[in-house]
């Protein structure tokens, strides 16, 4: 085993796919099928077991009749039928952080304690399989975590000493596992926290992914000399620090939510704004007056534009938040529930952050430019349906009457050549309805640069196309028209 050789052991559930959460949720659909109290519970204690260990597990909460075989087949049925075919969720940041890893040839291994068929599978499916040096499954071990077994094997195979080996795991087995091994686990918690015993057994905890990475990279000093290659570290640096300033904004945006479900409509919130139908209500000034003191305790030096506010048309440099607080503000007051906050990020000029929420739906629709795009945490993208099985979005442009023919006229020519068409009330959430695959197409005619800052970077990061109606760039210091595709309707 050679000493000085440094290597990366990655757990796979929870860690590189967000498969922990979508396999507890299959496991309870069976459950609740056949009457099974307290399966999401009972699901936590399993997370990083092998499957004799989970087995085990199942039968100790629902005696020794419970039919472990027949309940696993049902539940991987229904997972394999959700997510075969590379559909299974991959956390942020996996890629970018394996192309690091080997850009430092560092060599990696995958320590799992799933079936080695089904490492196979969901590794070929994400297109990851080939970043791996060795793989070691939960069938090619005796004993499974918090055994260090599959950890000290993965050692031996990678030619790395324990102490020379970073291992990255989400759940308590795992990280006790590692820390057993005498290597040096980075814990990335998934669905469950990382409690006073992770703290200790964990060298690092990381929120991220692109955060284990940034303290491996810290720490080769330590055990080698660096590689001489500065730009991997400092662009994963920028990727952390957006991630870090993104969880922050979601907060904030989370907090201001519970201003809109709280809201009394019953006297005196509405006022006019210039424009046929145009309201503001109270709400609006001061869910937006909110965020406009949280976030720039976020980024200090930023400027901030919203709705609600005056406006320039001038470009900016640096940092930029573009609200809307009620984006469907007709749509709140008549209590019809689909308004969203909306807060886009620029960074010189370009989008940088988008964060989209619906509070009576519960749904943070978010995404980093050059990272991805996400839903509750989950990746999102586009359907690959074209025009004609697909859903049109479309706004009226309702301020603008000049518009209003054109808009409904484009709305029926598109009605006669998809599957159909639909008018929500909010630019934000059909956007987002874009990129989560929900709908192909959206347009509308005209709109104000909050209504679409966050919305337009979510659909191109979730893989859809944003122009102009006419084909043209998309503008963020003022008013322009606005076409999202899937990138394959048209």
């Amino acid at each position: 085993m050679n000493k000085n050789s440094i290597a990366v052991i990655f757990d796979m559930d929870g860690v590189i796919f967000d498969s922990e959460r979508t396999y507890i949720e299959c496991m309870v659909e069976v459950a609740d099928k056949y009457g099974l109290e307290n399966m999401e519970e009972v699901a936590y204690k399993c997370i990083g077991l092998n499957e004799n260990a989970t087995k085990q597990i199942l039968i100790d909460a629902y005696g020794k009749d419970f039919d472990y075989k027949k309940y696993r087949l049902e539940s991987s049925a229904i997972f394999h039928e959700k997510y075969d075919g590379g559909r299974l969720p991959v956390k942020p940041g996996v890629k970018d952080v394996f192309e690091s890893l080997k850009k430092l040839n560092i060599p990696l291994a995958l320590a799992s304690s799933t079936k080695k068929e089904s490492v196979v599978k969901e590794l070929s499916d994400a297109g990851f399989i080939d970043y791996f040096d060795y793989l070691v499954c939960g069938d090619m071990v005796e004993k499974s975590k918090p055994e260090p077994d599959i950890f000290l094997k993965a050692c031996e195979l990678l030619g790395s000493a324990p102490d020379n080996t970073f291992i990255i795991e989400d759940s308590y087995n795992g990280i006790r596992a590692a820390h057993a091994a005498k290597a040096h686990p980075v814990m990335v918690p998934d669905i469950i926290r990382a409690d006073q015993e992770m703290e200790m057994c964990s060298e690092f905890i990381a929120s991220n992914l692109y955060e284990a990475l940034s303290y491996i990279c810290s720490r080769l000093d330590d055990i080698k000399n660096r590689p001489d290659d500065q730009e991997v570290v400092v662009k994963n640096e920028e990727k952390v620090n957006a991630l870090q300033i993104l969880s922050k904004i979601e907060k904030v945006v989370a907090e201001s939510g519970k201003i809109i479900l709280k809201a009394d409509r019953s006297n005196n919130v509405i006022t006019s704004k210039e424009g046929h139908a145009n309201f503001v209500t109270k709400y609006d000034k001061k869910v937006q007056e909110v965020l406009e003191n949280k976030l720039l305790d976020i980024l200090p030096k930023a400027r901030f534009v919203g709705e609600e506010g005056e406006h320039n048309e001038e470009k900016g440099s640096g940092f930029e938040f573009i609200v809307d607080p009620i984006d469907g503000t007709t749509n709140f007051i008549k209590d019809y529930h689909v308004s969203a906050i909306s807060v886009g990020l620029v960074k010189d000029g370009k989008p940088y952050i988008g964060v989209v929420y619906n509070p009576y739906l519960k749904e943070m629709f978010t995404a980093i430019t050059g990272i991805g795009a996400w839903c509750n945490g989950r990746n999102i993208h586009v359907s690959d349906n074209e025009l004609e099985n697909g859903i049109v979005l479309f706004g009226t442009s309702p301020y603008y009457e000049e518009l209003n023919k054109k808009s409904f006229d484009t709305a029926f020519s598109y009605f006669k050549r998809s599957l159909d068409i639909r008018r929500s009330g909010s630019a934000a959430l059909d956007l987002c309805s874009i990129a989560a695959g929900r709908a192909e197409l959206y347009f509308e005619l005209i709109l104000q640069p909050w209504d679409y800052a966050a919305g337009a970077l979510i659909v191109t990061e979730a893989g859809g196309k944003v122009t102009t109606f006419e084909g043209g760039e998309v503008t963020y210091n003022k008013p322009c028209s606005i076409l999202a595709t899937n990138s394959i309707a048209e």
